[in-house]
Formats: C-alpha cells, sequence, structure tokens
C-alpha cells in the first residue's frame, strides 16, 4: 500500500559525491529520494552535488516539488540511469507537479519524466546536457518553462511518450 505521506522542506544537501570530504565512508546517492508514498511536497530545498538524481520520485501516488533549487549532479557518470538528473519522477501512479524549481548543470537533464504524468510549470532549466526528457510513456505537461544553455534545449520524448509544450 502507498499510504506513507511525506514533507520536505527547507534542506540544505551539499554534495553526495565520494571524495568531496562531506560524505567521505558513506555511499554516495540522491540528494532527496522517496519512494511508494502518497501526497508528498517537497519545497524549498537546496540540493547541490548529488551523485545521482537531486530530487527523485519513484511509485509516488500524487506529489509536488516546488521551489527548490537542484545544481550539479552526477559527476561524470555518463548519463547512466539515475545519474546526473536534477529532478527525476520515475513509475508515478497520479500526476506530480514540479513547478518553480532552479535546475542547473547536470550531467543529464533538469527533469526527466518517465513512466510518469508530469507537469512542468515556470521551471528554470540551465546548462544541462538536455534541459527536458520525457520517456517510457511518460508524460509531460510543459508550461512556462525558462529554458536556456542546455546542449539541447528542446524538450526530448523517447518510446509512447506524451509532450505538450504550452
Amino acid at each position: 500500500l502507498m499510504d506513507a505521506t511525506a514533507t520536505i522542506e527547507g534542506n540544505s544537501i551539499l554534495s553526495t559525491a565520494p571524495g568531496t570530504g562531506a560524505m567521505d565512508g558513506y555511499p554516495a546517492g540522491h540528494g532527496i529520494h522517496v519512494q511508494t508514498s502518497t501526497d508528498v511536497i517537497c519545497r524549498g530545498n537546496q540540493i547541490d552535488g548529488a551523485q545521482h538524481a537531486g530530487i527523485s520520485f519513484l511509485w509516488v501516488l500524487r506529489g509536488q516539488i516546488l521551489e527548490n533549487t537542484v545544481r550539479a549532479t552526477g559527476f561524470g557518470d555518463g548519463g547512466a540511469w539515475g545519474f546526473g538528473d536534477g529532478i527525476q519522477v520515475v513509475g508515478a501512479d497520479g500526476e506530480v507537479r514540479v513547478e518553480g524549481n532552479l535546475l542547473g548543470q547536470h550531467d543529464r537533464c533538469g527533469l526527466l519524466a518517465d513512466q510518469s504524468q508530469v507537469w512542468a510549470v515556470d521551471n528554470e532549466i540551465a546548462a544541462n546536457e538536455y534541459a527536458l526528457v520525457v520517456q517510457n510513456d511518460g508524460q509531460l505537461l510543459a508550461d512556462d518553462n525558462h529554458v536556456q544553455d542546455n546542449l539541447v534545449d528542446e524538450t526530448v520524448a523517447y518510446d509512447d511518450s506524451v509532450l505538450q509544450v504550452f
């Protein structure tokens, strides 16, 4: 059952990469990772230097990712799954709203919608390999995002994914 709820707010998470000092001796990972939960709110956090994704929602039923600053994920891991995304939403069973976030300097993409329905509104997405990626039958509804200086500024849709830009 997906009955756990969470509010994650106002945290500062600096570097989860091995060899950077802050996390030496601990396994590398996501800045914030939420799995198998309902009605999750992730707001006002600062994540800088996560080795995997800055914010990861996996199998979340309804959620909001609001007003976070997420920078510099991936550390040259070549875009392997789970590495180098600012925000990734994977396998969500309900809509996840991603709004008002600052996403920059990621090895792969600012925002990934994978097997999920994501509504992305008014995010600043800059200096990533890709701005927005939707894949594996995901749905990405993008409205009024500010996208610039990515290697690929256009949204990339793979497989039978649905993309709507307003």
